[in-house]
């Protein structure tokens, strides 16, 4: 019992910092997406999205899908205090990554003249040169991120991925509108960032290692690396496809007018996936480590790792359903608020994409759970099977509907992956989110919702004031729900207990809710 307690409260520090890190981090990154939008046409923000989509894909393949490989294989070794292989791991991890982006840095550079007339867009040749330098650096961020989420560690990407790189951003954004540079002033001022973003993180590195690994002669791990990571590599790509293919593929079918406008939807449906993914950043090392370590599955290692996802889910709902429900009952107001009435044709677009992250969100970790349990080929299964669904239905859809077809071919291609996994983890392991503690705060959300867009219907608010006050009052009756529906249990009351001692050396808050959640 202490022991599945220390892994809930361990999990909800990091979660927490990272959930703050990628609050803070996804308001910048939105700042900074307010600013450029204001300083470029649409066609040049979608010039901009077009190049930036690519360089972040290939940076994403240059890690092999190591992002996940490492920080199983460096937690699997330093539960057992093998240093020497723990450092063999870290060491692979940074020489492959650095060699394979090297090689497409080197790609990008010499064909972007022709990847821009794949797109039939000439003008994006320029840009994508400027973007290529920053391709090397940004892959060697990513793996440097996956070392550390090894060590359970979510300051670094906090501190160096969402804060540093964005704030600096929006200060360099600023300045571009100050001087009038435009779309070129723009790409620099990413570049720069980026670099001085991979510098600082690279320092703090090279001092925080020794601290965290002994200084061990290293056993080299990349042959068990790229064993380990080669089926998740393969679902690194085709997950790549299911993010990267609709904005590529509305780039090719349509004016980057139309992207820069889906763009816009894009950016305000992943705000849904923040507490999912800062969860899940530090929930795998966790994950792993419990089930190997207590008895596999079947043992008390798969009970504790039942009651770390249910746990998960739960709250990850909780704090998302706020945002997807403000986004069903009033994206007009949102999207004009935040961007312009220049973008309101995304308004909708945002409310299909908000459906399809919300599913991806409200089912959890399920595939990182799977991932602990060891099971990786359903985990590439379900991805292929949403890319052909997003590849074929974007296809089919973009050239009649562009934007909204491709938002209908995102949103069926996550909800059907996500299901498909969920299915996969209930039969290996009995694990599945539709518990009363889960439904009933769902229920009465979602009952908010139902009448919010029915004030809505009826009475179309005219003054902005009003809206702020139904996405309050939603945004409270969520957030209040798991109190209202006593679906707090004495899990959820420990680790609150936990953080709330810190905090204030006292348990005020966690003692009421204990009377009223478990009178």
């Amino acid at each position: 019992m202490a022991s599945k307690q220390k892994n809930l409260n361990q999990m909800a520090s990091g979660a927490g910092i990272g959930l703050l890190g990628s609050v803070a981090g996804s308001v910048l990154q939105l700042a900074s997406g307010l600013i450029m939008v204001r300083l470029v046409a649409p066609v040049e923000y979608g010039l901009y999205t077009l190049a930036a989509v690519f360089v972040a894909m290939a940076a994403t393949l240059a890690n092999m899908g190591f992002g996940n490989g490492a920080p199983q294989l460096i937690a699997k070794y330093l539960a057992v205090s093998d240093f020497a292989r723990a450092r063999g791991i870290v060491m692979a991890t940074l020489g492959v990554v650095a060699a394979v982006s090297a090689v497409l840095t080197a790609a990008t550079f010499v064909f972007s003249a022709q990847l821009a007339a794949l797109f039939g867009k000439p003008e994006l040749t320029r840009v994508l040169n400027l973007f290529s330098l920053i391709l090397w650096p940004s892959a060697m961020i990513l793996a440097l991120i996956s070392i550390f989420r090894g060590f359970a560690s979510t300051w670094p990407k906090v501190l160096f991925d969402e804060l540093l790189n964005r704030l600096m951003r929006i200060i360099g954004l600023l300045l571009v509108a100050f001087m009038g540079w435009g779309l070129s002033g723009i790409v620099w001022i990413t570049v720069v960032t980026t670099l001085i973003s991979f510098v600082a993180f690279s320092g703090y590195a090279w001092r925080t290692m020794p601290r965290l690994l002994p200084p061990v002669q290293s056993i080299w791990g990349g042959r068990e690396l790229v064993r380990f990571s080669f089926p998740l590599f393969g679902n690194n790509v085709i997950e790549i496809l299911m993010v990267s293919a609709s904005t590529l593929l509305l780039g090719y079918f349509k004016s980057a007018d139309f992207v820069g406008q889906y763009n816009v939807a894009v950016t305000l449906s992943r705000l849904l996936e923040m507490p999912l993914i800062a969860l899940a950043f530090i929930y795998l090392p966790i994950a792993t480590a419990v089930h190997g370590g207590q008895g596999g599955q079947g043992g008390q290692g798969s009970q504790e790792v039942e009651k770390l996802y249910l746990s998960s889910t739960k709250w990850i709902a909780v704090v998302t359903l706020p945002v997807f429900l403000g986004i069903l009952v009033d994206a007009e107001f949102i999207v004009g608020l935040l961007f312009g009435k220049a973008y309101l044709p995304a308004a909708n677009v945002l409310r299909v994409l908000a459906v399809g992250y919300f599913m991806h969100v409200a089912l959890g970790p399920n595939g990182v759970t799977l991932l602990a349990f060891g099971t990786r080929r359903a985990i590439f299964l379900s991805t292929a099977i949403a890319a052909l669904i997003n590849i074929v239905l974007g296809v089919v859809l973009m050239p009649l509907w562009g934007a909204m077809g491709a938002a209908i071919a995102v949103a069926l291609a996550l909800s059907v992956s996500n299901i498909f996994i969920s299915v996969k983890l209930y039969m290996q392991t009995g694990i599945h989110p539709l518990k009363a503690a889960y439904m009933r705060p769902l229920a009465v959300s979602g009952l908010a919702g139902i009448l919010s867009a029915g004030l809505v219907w009826v009475f179309p608010f005219s003054s902005g004031w009003k809206h702020f006050f139904l996405l309050g009052a939603i945004t409270l009756v969520c957030l209040a729900s798991p109190i209202i529906t006593r679906s707090i249990d004495e899990s959820d009351l420990s680790t609150l207990g936990a953080i709330e001692r810190k905090l204030s050396k006292k348990m005020i808050i966690t003692d009421r809710l204990r009377k009223w959640c478990l009178r």
